[in-house]
């Protein structure tokens, strides 16, 4: 039986942080570029807007992820593609997503970018799930600090960003190459 892998999507297979840069751009006039490797913190928008009170990044997470496009254009991240392939022919690949809960785009823009960008991909192996430590697998690929940390899979493979350095995983690597060479 071949072993199983879980992928994560947001910052793992796309860019996240670019896509978020871009709809802040149209929606509040946002004009910086903000390189992923800025990100101290997990919450690009603390990062982007420090003096902005809670309230106030809960209501600008809630308007920028129920905007229309932004989970399905979202770019992968270079060389994940080609990857996914090789390791979706070898093992039995998942893609463990955590959904954002009140917007009504997330999961069929999830799935809508999948279908584009991974044709390969059989959408039944997709997992929409916010508790990921319930979840168990041979290796779990993901950049979230409290996924990894709380992981329940044999082995865990961190994509590198500055907000989760201090994360302890089995591998940590800055590209999808770096994850070839470990499981292919």
């Amino acid at each position: 039986m071949a072993a199983t892998i879980l992928v994560d999507q947001d910052n793992t297979l796309t860019d996240f942080i670019e896509v978020t840069v871009r709809y802040l751009s149209k929606m509040y006039g946002f004009k910086e570029s903000l390189h992923p490797y800025q990100c101290k913190e997990y919450n690009v928008l603390k990062v982007m807007y420090p003096y902005l009170p809670d309230q106030r990044i809960s209501e600008m997470f809630e308007k920028l992820f129920s905007a229309t496009g932004f989970w399905s254009t979202m770019k992968p991240i270079p060389g994940c593609i080609e990857v996914m392939e090789e390791l979706y022919n070898k093992y039995e690949v998942f893609i463990a997503t955590s959904p954002w809960k009140t917007s009504k785009n997330c999961i069929p823009e999830k799935n809508q970018w999948v279908q584009e960008n991974l044709p390969f991909f059989d959408m039944s192996r997709m997992i929409f799930c916010s508790h990921k430590h319930l979840l168990h697998a041979d290796y779990m690929i993901d950049d979230s600090p409290v996924y990894l940390a709380t992981s329940n899979c044999k082995k865990t493979i961190a994509l590198k960003y500055p907000y989760n350095d201090k994360v302890e995983a089995t591998y940590k690597v800055n590209t999808w190459s770096e994850i070839r060479s470990i499981l292919l």
